[in-house]
């Protein structure tokens, strides 16, 4: 099938010498879910860039940003099963008082009937104690086996040995001025990347995707290679 913008359709040809000699650009999110995957996963994960470990590299601006955000990351990870117990703890069972309670109110002149609902009542209750201890005891049972900050922290290790040697230059001041004039005038005009980060942003990290950006380019016309961004 043709296409009336070639750019935006690669042929097989180029495809292929793409995926052979392309440089493998990480942004800073797809190495934090490297934290956030499960162990055997991120094993997985590990054995494929491993495989690739000499076609990596990553702009200096998603080097940053990993230091800048790492901690926050793995307390966001250490905290998301401690959550789910609060939560499940926070959930309140039935109480046969209140229902009893609230049946007889309702329904006096029928005490016969509320007689026989007392053990289904009870049973009830029973049944509701009986799962939220089995649900508490399979989390608590996740928890255990889930990393620890250590484990965590271990992580850094690899992400450093998988990009020693294979991060950009950062910017000069003036260059980062540079991008704040370019990154103002493309933003009004809403033109990617990045031109979101202002609602939640501020300073110079509002130009963060742009950045990333503009070293990725400069890399490719350095190296005079093809990238794939990730």
């Amino acid at each position: 099938m043709h296409c009336i913008l070639p750019e935006y359709r690669l042929s097989k040809e180029r495809y292929e010498e793409l995926w052979k000699n392309c440089i493998f650009v990480l942004d800073t999110s797809v190495i934090f879910n490297i934290y956030r995957y499960s162990p055997g996963l991120r094993n997985e994960v590990k054995d494929v860039l491993d495989k690739i470990s000499h076609r990596l590299w990553i702009p200096y601006q998603v080097a940053y940003e990993y230091h800048d955000n790492i901690s926050s990351v793995i307390s966001n990870e250490i905290d998301k099963y401690n959550a789910i117990i609060k939560y499940v703890a926070s959930i309140q069972k039935p109480n046969k008082g209140e229902i009893n309670k609230d049946l007889r109110r309702k329904h006096s002149s029928s005490s016969e009937i509320l007689k026989d609902l007392d053990e289904k009542i009870e049973n009830l209750e029973k049944g509701f104690d009986d799962e939220f201890k089995k649900i508490e005891k399979y989390i608590r049972e996740k928890v255990e086996d889930y990393p620890k900050r250590k484990d965590l922290e271990d992580i850094n290790d690899i992400i450093s040995s998988l990009f020693d040697g294979k991060i950009g230059r950062p910017y000069s001041i003036a260059e980062l001025e540079q991008v704040s004039d370019k990154g103002a005038k493309r933003y009004n005009l809403l033109l990617p990347p990045g031109y979101e980060d202002k609602k939640d942003k501020n300073g110079i990290k509002i130009y963060g995707d742009l950045i990333v950006w503009f070293q990725i380019i400069d890399m490719a016309k350095e190296k005079k290679t093809p990238v794939i961004f990730i």
